[in-house]
């Protein structure tokens, strides 16, 4: 939710950046906006320096600096008083949206070996598709009733993954 409100906030006054990065939330986003918060703090980086800040940060996009540079200055300037204030806005919300992003990895890794502990989690997280995420809600969901689960085939089944046999007048195959 914060990232939305982030995007929003950036859309009403500075909408360049958003041609450079696939997602503004990503650690290469926020960076930029720590650095340049609003378009007035764009236009002043020489080449050299934006080169910098790309390199620093792993700049994978297809532009070169100077397109970069040229996309960031023709952002229309809204007035000193709004950009200023937009600007500080969106600075805080980019900090704010760090300390989320990493308090949201320290979750998920611990929860990734919670699940990896559990019997169940090792097994769910051998199922097609189940991945580290999706081991954690199966699991989470399935429960602690380890005695009404007769086998690994039973487990499967319940948290939805058994094979399921399609068949179509002379085609069949098995799918899940």
């Amino acid at each position: 939710m914060l990232a939305t409100q982030f995007r929003a906030l950036l859309e009403s006054h500075w909408p360049g950046p958003f041609d450079l990065f696939a997602d503004i939330a990503s650690p290469i986003g926020r960076a930029f906006i720590r650095c340049y918060p609003a378009p007035a703090s764009a236009s002043r980086p020489a080449e050299k320096r934006m080169a910098a800040f790309l390199a620093q940060n792993q700049y994978c996009g297809r532009r070169s600096v100077a397109d970069v540079l040229g996309r960031l200055r023709s952002t229309p300037n809204p007035t000193a008083t709004e950009a200023d204030a937009k600007g500080e806005l969106s600075r805080v919300s980019a900090s704010t949206l760090e300390g989320l992003v990493a308090q949201i990895a320290k979750l998920s890794s611990r929860n990734e070996h919670a699940v990896a502990r559990l019997p169940e989690g090792r097994i769910v997280r051998s199922f097609p598709g189940g991945g580290k995420i999706g081991a954690g809600q199966i699991t989470g969901g399935l429960g602690d009733g380890h005695a009404r689960r007769q086998s690994e085939d039973h487990l499967a089944a319940e948290a939805g993954v058994a094979p399921v046999t399609y068949q179509s007048d002379k085609s069949r195959g098995v799918g899940w």
